[in-house]
């Protein structure tokens, strides 16, 4: 039994934001609760694409596969879908705006049998293309990351995708993982 899971991808024209705390960011979202050791970093918004094109609002700004930022406009939309796995970060934005990092705090064991994997040359399983997981999701969950794949991307499932995608926020769209 194959359970869809789905994932975070960029929505071409919107924002995105951007830190240099994103590589630990990437290493400490294992998991586990960053709230009591959270020091709120400044980001930048990316209003303009490399070509100098201006980019939308995005009410969920892209930053990563593995994060999801929602600004404060849609904190309240977005926070009763996902506030029962995980935790809102806040994110001191140089527009003067606050966005939120939400760290998933629940995660799933991936079948590794049956999912597609990237090995690094000498075999080591350095991460998940195409996640399968065999086990069906608790009804209380609604985003998490694949147990012992921390820098992975953030995974959500089917009904958490169809109301987050229902609000209508702009920015970054949910695609099967």
């Amino acid at each position: 039994m194959n359970i869809d899971a789905y994932k975070l991808a960029v929505e071409e024209g919107f924002e995105w934001l951007t830190s240099k705390a994103l590589t630990r960011w990437m290493l400490a979202f294992d998991g586990k609760s960053q709230l009591a050791t959270w020091v709120t970093p400044d980001v930048a918004v990316l209003k303009t694409a490399h070509g100098g094109q201006p980019r939308e609002y995005a009410d969920l700004p892209w930053v990563g596969h593995g994060f999801l930022a929602i600004r404060e406009a849609a904190i309240d939309r977005v926070r009763p879908i996902l506030e029962d796995c995980g935790e809102f970060l806040p994110l001191s934005c140089d527009d003067g705006t606050t966005a939120h990092l939400f760290n998933s705090t629940a995660t799933m064991e991936p079948d590794l049998d049956m999912s597609e994997l990237v090995l690094s040359s000498n075999g080591r399983v350095m991460g998940i293309e195409n996640h399968v997981f065999s086990t069906a999701f608790p009804d209380s969950l609604s985003a998490f990351k694949a147990t012992g794949f921390p820098d992975g991307v953030l995974l959500f499932t089917e009904p958490a995708a169809a109301a987050i995608t229902a609000l209508g926020l702009r920015g970054v769209k949910l695609v099967r993982a």
